[in-house]
């Protein structure tokens, strides 16, 4: 009898798509969103910056700014079984401090399927996205403090080109990749 090992029976039962947002999504990028911020960041982020944040705030902002966000944003969201895990987001740089044609601006994963390479198929997703095979560089902000992250980012780009201090409460290491 030939067994499958784990890896192979869970993409043999797993459902997983990459797909373009709608607006329907908004909800769940809302609760991952704010899940990540409150774990990722606890003790990083003031704690009432953490605390002020809520799902429903950032529905209501996402929903009302919907349409405008499509216009110079591009979101990928994927799903496992049909449950949102995780969405990326990027558009045009528009922070002259930074020599880079674009932003990788979120990228979150659910808190329950951090670990689990969703991140990297997120990212590698938007390098095949029509669009984004025409920049040539393109960047990324994460918080210094967040070992997590800066791990992941290190090991998908390795190339670090500074940072920078944000509002009041963080210190902001950027990431770059050129094509």
């Amino acid at each position: 009898m030939n067994k499958m090992n784990p890896k192979e029976l869970q993409e043999k039962t797993s459902n997983d798509i990459i797909r373009k947002v709608t607006i329907d999504d908004i909800p769940e990028m809302a609760r991952i969103n704010v899940e990540c911020w409150k774990h990722n960041y606890k003790g990083i982020v003031a704690q009432d910056v953490l605390d002020d944040m809520s799902v429903e705030k950032h529905i209501k902002r996402r929903t009302e700014n919907f349409e405008e966000m499509q216009k110079d944003k591009v979101f990928y969201i994927k799903e496992t079984d049909g449950k949102l895990v995780g969405f990326i987001s990027w558009g045009l740089n528009d922070d002259p401090e930074a020599p880079y044609d674009n932003e990788i601006t979120g990228l979150y994963v659910d808190t329950n399927q951090q670990g689990k390479k969703i991140g990297k198929e997120l990212f590698e997703k938007i390098l095949e996205d029509e669009l984004f095979k025409h920049c040539n560089s393109f960047y990324l902000r994460t918080l210094k403090d967040n070992l997590q992250s800066n791990h992941f980012y290190q090991k998908m780009w390795g190339k670090k080109f500074g940072t920078k201090k944000h509002k009041t409460w963080a210190i902001l290491v950027g990431y770059y990749r050129q094509k």
